[in-house]
């Protein structure tokens, strides 16, 4: 079976966990399967302050499913709400549609999206990390725009990298337990 997989790798360079794309996109259907085992959230590891938890997701697990469910539905951000996840790990390679240049000028229209599909979350001082694809496949352009979100009563983004810049971006975040 193969899967559009990501790895969480811990500081002794041992693969933590690995998590299949449960939302697949149409390019992925034509090589890979959905994951089985859903949206995972609400993982520990012993990296992590006692308490705080994690979440995966893959770029499309952001949308509703196969474009078809209700927009506010937001599968990914109510999984990851029921499991209690603070930090959610985003893995993205979102692509430039052609008659959207706004997404290819202004990064903060993509991280603005995300945030809408991350509207279950808010409030609960979760973290969603996005590190998101830059340059271009063939004639197919990734729109870049990694960043770090803070889910408060409203979303605060605290880092924000450009469409076209590659690099490493570096917060600091606040990311504790959910209170008791």
């Amino acid at each position: 079976m193969l899967v559009n997989a990501q790895l969480v790798v811990g500081p002794d360079g041992r693969v933590e966990r690995r998590y299949a794309k449960h939302f697949l996109y149409e390019t992925d259907e034509t090589w890979a399967e959905a994951g089985r085992e859903g949206f995972l959230g609400g993982l520990e590891s012993p990296w992590l302050p006692s308490g705080v938890t994690y979440g995966l997701g893959i770029c499309m697990d952001i949308n509703p499913c196969e474009f078809k469910a209700p927009f506010d539905a937001y599968e990914l951000a109510t999984a990851h709400k029921a499991r209690g996840t603070r930090l959610i790990l985003f893995s993205s390679a979102w692509t430039h549609l052609k008659d959207d240049t706004r997404a290819m000028d202004d990064p903060r229209a993509t991280a603005s999206y995300w945030a809408a599909r991350l509207a279950p979350l808010l409030g609960t001082g979760a973290v969603f990390v996005c590190a998101d694809r830059v340059g271009a496949e063939g004639d197919v352009e990734f729109v870049g725009s990694s960043c770090v979100i803070e889910l408060a009563e409203r979303p605060r983004c605290v880092g924000l990298m450009g469409t076209r810049n590659e690099g490493v971006l570096v917060c600091a975040c606040d990311v504790a337990p959910p209170p008791p």
